[in-house]
């Protein structure tokens, strides 16, 4: 059976510091947001950063359903 393909995501295999996933888990745990999302903000937010990203202006974070302000720092 071929492994199932996803449409609007690539796969990504990495690593990380054990500090960090650790922290990383917790903070998962605790906020309930997954951590495909919070990757992909990590990312963003690089990509921005040091004016690499290319495509159309990210639209208004939305986490679980929910907007998220930019001053929440519960996401942050």
């Amino acid at each position: 059976m071929a492994p199932p393909r996803l449409k609007t995501r690539t796969r990504l295999s990495t690593s990380m510091q054990n500090d960090i996933m650790s922290a990383f888990e917790a903070f998962v745990k605790e906020t309930r947001i997954p951590m495909t999302r919070l990757l992909d903000e990590a990312v963003l937010d690089l990509l921005i950063k040091y004016d690499r990203w290319n495509g159309p202006p990210p639209e208004p974070r939305q986490w679980m359903g929910m907007a998220v302000r930019e001053t929440d720092t519960a996401v942050r």
